[in-house]
C-alpha cells in the first residue's frame, strides 16, 4: 500500500492537491514510503537474522532451537521447513540414543555371559586335569596290582612246586615207613619163630 501511494502521488493521481500542498503531500508521501520500506526490509533482516541464527544452531548440533517465523511469506515458509527438519532430526537422534542404550546393554548381558561361561571352562577345565592325575594314578595302582599279581603268581607257582616236592618227599618217606613196618614185621615173625 505504501508504494501504491508513493507511486499515485509522483504521477499526480491526487487532483485535489494543488501548488506547495501538493509538493509537501508528495515529500510526505515519498518519507511515508522510505519509512515503509525501511520498516519492512528491518523486519525481513530480522526475519533472515533469525532463519540464520536457528540454522547455525542446526548445524551446531542444537535441535531446541527453532524459528518463531511461521507466517506465509517465503521467510516463513522457510522457516517451517527449518522446524521440520529440526523435528525430523531430534527423532532421529533419540532412536540412535534408544538403540545405543539397547546395544550397551546387550553388550554389557554379554560381557557377563562371557565371563560366567569363562569360569565354567575354567572349572571344568581344572576337573579334567584332576581326572586325568586320579587317571594316571589308577593305571599306576593297576601297574603296580599287575606287578604283584605276577609275583605272587610266580610265588604260587614256587610253592606249588615246593609243596610237589614236599608230597614226593612225605610219599618217599610212608613208603620207606611202609617198608620198615613191613620188615620190623617179618623181623617180629622171625624173632616169634626163634624164641618159639
Amino acid at each position: 500500500p505504501t508504494a501504491l501511494l508513493l507511486a499515485a502521488a509522483l504521477q499526480g493521481a491526487l487532483p485535489g492537491l494543488a501548488g506547495p500542498w501538493r509538493l509537501g503531500g508528495m515529500v510526505t508521501l515519498l518519507a511515508l514510503g522510505a519509512y515503509g520500506m525501511a520498516c519492512a526490509w528491518r523486519l525481513q533482516a530480522s526475519t533472515l537474522a533469525e532463519l540464520q541464527d536457528a540454522m547455525q544452531s542446526l548445524v551446531q548440533g542444537d535441535l531446541t532451537r527453532t524459528p518463531a517465523t511461521c507466517d506465509d511469506t517465503p521467510a516463513g515458509a522457510l522457516g517451517r521447513g527449518i522446524e521440520l527438519v529440526t523435528q525430523g532430526m531430534s527423532r532421529m537422534v533419540a532412536r540412535v540414543r534408544s538403540e545405543a542404550q539397547l546395544i550397551a546393554m546387550a553388550s554389557e548381558q554379554l560381557g557377563r555371559h562371557a565371563g560366567s561361561l569363562s569360569q565354567r571352562t575354567d572349572t571344568q577345565a581344572r576337573s579334567l586335569e584332576e581326572a586325568a592325575r586320579n587317571l594316571h594314578h589308577l593305571l599306576d595302582t593297576v601297574k603296580d596290582n599287575s606287578a604283584a599279581i605276577q609275583a605272587a603268581d610266580a610265588m604260587a607257582d614256587e610253592v606249588q612246586r615246593a609243596a610237589e616236592h614236599g608230597a614226593q618227599v612225605v610219599a618217599g618217606a610212608v613208603a620207606s615207613m611202609q617198608e620198615l613196618e613191613r620188615r620190623s614185621g617179618q623181623m617180629h615173625d622171625i624173632i616169634g619163630v626163634i624164641d618159639g
